[in-house]
């Protein structure tokens, strides 16, 4: 059973969320839209997504403060960080709170669909995994989420050493 890669987008801009759906849709992805951070960590609780795209600049919580939440609440969600005006600091910021990646507008849309299809390969296999330790009941729910976690980190860490080559080519 393939599941459906779920994506929640925090965008502010209104006039960008169809395009953003559309285009996400038309990768294959179940997207929400939340206009600002507080929407979108209320969407995190009750979607359980799989992959956060957040702008950084949002009203009421900004992105920032929707890592910081979302760490706040035990959540492992990875999470693509796109800005507008690329500063520095909010870069380090935001990978310090655990962003996987931060883009700068505009968008690379090909990279970004390289980096949301490795996301999803990676959910697919801890979802299965999950789905499978579960019916056998042979690791408590724990296990298997620290598990999934490690091997998670591990694709993570050879997907940067590659990230890395190909930025440099």
């Amino acid at each position: 059973m393939e599941v459906e890669t779920r994506i929640v987008v925090a965008e502010d801009d209104v006039a960008a969320h169809d395009g953003w759906r559309t285009m996400l849709n038309s990768w294959g992805y179940d997207v929400a839209i939340a206009e600002d951070g507080e929407v979108a960590l209320d969407l995190i609780r009750r979607h359980n997504p799989h992959i956060l795209l957040t702008d950084i600049k949002m009203p009421r919580v900004d992105g920032l403060g929707l890592l910081h939440n979302i760490n706040a609440l035990g959540l492992s969600l990875p999470t693509i960080v796109i800005s507008g005006k690329g500063d520095f600091a909010d870069a380090v910021q935001a990978m310090k709170l655990g962003a996987l990646d931060y883009l700068r507008k505009p968008i690379d849309w090909a990279h970004l669909q390289r980096l949301l299809d490795h996301l999803a390969r990676q959910a697919a296999a801890w979802e299965e995994a999950y789905q499978q330790r579960r019916r056998s009941g042979s690791f408590s729910e724990t296990e298997v989420l620290s598990r999934a976690r490690s091997r998670c980190a591990r694709s993570w860490t050879r997907f940067a050493r590659w990230r890395t080559r190909w930025r440099r080519s």
